[in-house]
């Protein structure tokens, strides 16, 4: 049987088994699968499996588009943790770096990093820290940043 899209979004695919129940789901972004099911599901979808040749396959703890997910007995756990520690480690260490006086104007290059920075966070904002999302906002807006910025 054959995969069928969902309405909501064309990045992912259901199987239903025999009785008419969902045997398990495929949701694709970019190069990332994650993948759901029961055993005559994942037998179901091997062939494509093989075909599309899998780099890495994680089971019970993985990350997923910044997302830590851990599978226990009756328990899933998503996070941001290692996601949100690593962009304030990557921030930190670049940012202190530099001595931007708080009127100067900042260079290019440092627009372009803070505005990776802001990309960065607010996929955090959208996902799991919306009370980032105002002071993001502004700084997203500006046009040209100041020492005082940074």
């Amino acid at each position: 049987e054959v995969c069928q899209m969902t309405v909501i979004d064309k990045t992912t695919f259901f199987r239903r088994n025999k009785e008419g129940n969902i045997s398990g789901m495929v949701t694709i972004h970019v190069d990332d699968v994650l993948v759901g099911g029961d055993e005559e599901f994942y037998k179901s979808i091997q062939p494509a499996m093989e075909k599309f040749k899998i780099g890495k396959i994680e089971d019970s703890v993985f990350t997923y588009l910044g997302w830590e997910i851990h599978e226990g007995n009756d328990l899933i756990k998503v996070s941001q943790e290692n996601y949100r520690r690593t962009v304030k480690e990557d921030m930190v260490e670049n940012l202190s770096k530099l001595k931007i006086p708080l009127a100067d104007m900042v260079s290019p290059e440092v627009e372009d990093m803070m505005r990776r920075f802001i990309g960065k966070l607010m996929w955090l904002a959208n996902q799991t820290m919306p009370h980032i999302s105002f002071p993001l906002l502004n700084l997203s807006t500006k046009k040209r940043w100041t020492g005082k910025d940074v």
